[in-house]
């Protein structure tokens, strides 16, 4: 058991620069993830609404193709009343005219409606389009910045990695897991601590002395009653 303990000590040590090297990176991945789901969010927007103005494009296109077939048949049939011989048929004419005219005023009123709505959504694509520009621009600056403190960290990273794959085929599964559960459980990363002046290196709960005598020996995993990370003696040669 001195053993696994031994190398849990070590694997806290590297899992603590690691927790370190990531810490490094603040609030940038955070920030990164938020501004790429923005802009891509502020994307599709625009894409949707490109596409609403191409259809009000082609919509009133056509609106206003019935509008000329109607003013070109109420020509046609007001014509036509000059014809006419009959008050049946009299009637009947004026009341078609009536009929295109008022298609034709409908029609009209819709093409106001879409002029009015493409003037509104291509003020609001120049908006978004701006914010998107400004948000790219803010995307691009963090994002570099996160890649920069990347590749400076990257090689010591590496190592630890590697270390850290020496290191835990060493130790017991069951007792890995164990530490694997607090260490995640805890923002800090620490699973393993020292006793520092009779108290709990993390929680800083006192510890009874017989308990300590426990830890001293390393003869088995000693939790803290208060958070439960494991305890450990910290001599001379300990890396924590």
């Amino acid at each position: 058991m001195k053993e696994n303990l031994q190398r849990l000590v070590q694997l806290q040590f590297v899992d603590t620069q690691l927790h370190e090297l990531e810490a490094a990176k603040g609030d940038l991945p955070d920030i990164v993830k938020d501004l790429t789901e923005k802009v891509k969010s502020l994307e599709s927007e625009i894409s949707q609404k490109e596409k609403e103005l191409k259809k009000s494009i082609l919509d009133r296109k056509n609106l206003e193709g019935l509008v000329n077939l109607s003013q070109e048949k109420i020509k046609k049939l007001q014509g036509q009343l000059y014809d006419v011989t009959t008050n049946k048929e009299y009637d009947a004419l004026t009341t078609e005219i009536e009929t295109e005219k008022s298609n034709l005023d409908e029609n009209e009123n819709k093409i106001i409606d879409l002029i009015e709505f493409e003037e509104k959504t291509v003020q609001e694509i120049d908006t978004l389009k701006k914010e998107l520009k400004t948000e790219k621009k803010e995307l691009k600056s963090n994002d570099s910045e996160l890649n920069g403190v990347i590749k400076k960290n990257k090689e010591k990273e590496t190592v630890l990695f590697n270390e850290r794959k020496k290191i835990v085929p060493r130790i017991k599964k069951n007792i890995f897991n164990n530490y694997s559960r607090i260490h995640d459980y805890h923002k800090d990363g620490l699973a393993v601590v020292p006793v520092v002046r009779n108290a709990c290196g993390g929680c800083y709960n006192t510890i009874p002395p017989q308990k300590i005598v426990e830890i001293r020996k390393m003869e088995r995993i000693i939790p803290c009653e208060i958070c439960g990370r494991i305890l450990v003696w910290k001599d001379n040669g300990s890396v924590l």
